[in-house]
């Protein structure tokens, strides 16, 4: 059943807050996910059920997709489950203790103006 995939700026439009994306790097273009995403996935399940998490579509203007082989999902953290996922798996200094991924923290401060310009457009088409 085909469903809608968003790129990192249509989720950050769409969410209006602050995001958090995981950059998988050992990412297949031709599989739906990869080993480090099915790692955090069961962990997420066991650890932090009912946790929100979309793949992102590739769009390389996003800032964040560097190559083909990288994958981006979005994770809609509680605060008890950002917390929990950085004691298990980012060291001290804030990156992963795991080469495969590493979280990153998205403010919608540097999209306000896009967003700002998507709410007239909206508007100049309900008029």
């Amino acid at each position: 059943m085909p469903h809608l995939i968003y790129t990192l700026t249509e989720l950050i439009l769409q969410q209006r807050r602050d995001v958090y994306v995981i950059r998988f790097y050992d990412a297949e273009p031709h599989l739906s996910s990869t080993p480090a995403q099915e790692l955090l996935e069961r962990w997420f399940k066991q650890h932090c059920p009912g946790l929100e998490m979309q793949t992102l579509a590739h769009r390389p203007s996003d800032g964040l997709h560097k190559v083909l082989n990288e994958r981006l999902v979005w994770v809609d953290f509680t605060d008890t489950a950002l917390t929990q996922f950085e004691a298990a798996w980012e060291s001290p200094e804030g990156g992963s203790i795991d080469e495969r991924f590493q979280c990153f923290y998205v403010p919608f401060a540097g999209f306000e103006a896009q967003a700002q310009r998507a709410v007239a457009k909206d508007k100049m088409f309900e008029d």
